[in-house]
């Protein structure tokens, strides 16, 4: 198996797109992931190029997400990501979901009390403790451990991927394209123990 990093920001829309199409990238391949969610330092708006992420989702058959909630909420939904990971290690891709469809998924606006309901709906499904709070902010534990894994060839707000064994390792692939690169790369090397 070849461990993978896998790092986004879930408030962006290249960061959403990334992890849903992460497993058929991978499919077939001998791989386990680590996913490294990443709160974004600052609100990012979606730009000329969201117009062709949607289409690209269409395209390989991915729904697409209504809105993006605020940088603030995103923060605290991985504050409480992070809090509910195992000791040592990122959270797991089904607990990465849960944040997703609590930033993406939900049509009301971006006010305290709507990011009160989400937090509190995330945390339910975490099963953390009503009273758990985790420190937020770029100087909280959780973010200074992520944000101590990025590599220094990740660009801001673009997700991306790093083997960390095998012929691959240490290499960066980042963004859309560094996914579908490092799946033909992962192919070339043939089956993977």
């Amino acid at each position: 198996m070849t461990p993978l990093r896998f790092g986004f920001e879930p408030a962006t829309l290249e960061g959403w797109l990334a992890f849903q199409r992460l497993p058929q990238c991978l499919a077939g391949r001998s791989v386990v992931v680590e996913y490294l969610p990443l709160p974004a330092p600052a609100a990012r708006p979606p730009g000329p190029a969201a117009a062709g992420l949607a289409e690209q989702a269409l395209r390989e058959g991915l729904p697409w997400p209504a809105a993006a909630r605020a940088a603030a909420d995103a923060q605290a939904l991985c504050a409480l990501l992070w809090a509910a990971a195992p000791p040592g290690r990122g959270p797991s891709r089904h607990r990465c979901a849960l944040l997703l469809d609590a930033l993406w998924q939900h049509a009301e606006a971006p006010d305290a009390a709507a990011v009160q309901r989400r937090r509190a709906q995330l945390q339910l499904a975490l099963g953390l403790d009503e009273a758990a709070r985790p420190p937020r902010g770029p100087d909280a534990p959780a973010a200074l451990a992520a944000a101590s894994l990025v590599p220094d060839a990740a660009l801001p707000g673009h997700p991306w991927l790093q083997p960390l064994a095998g012929p691959l390792a240490g290499q960066v692939f980042v963004g859309l394209d560094g996914q579908d690169a490092l799946a033909a790369r992962l192919a070339e090397a043939g089956p993977l123990a």
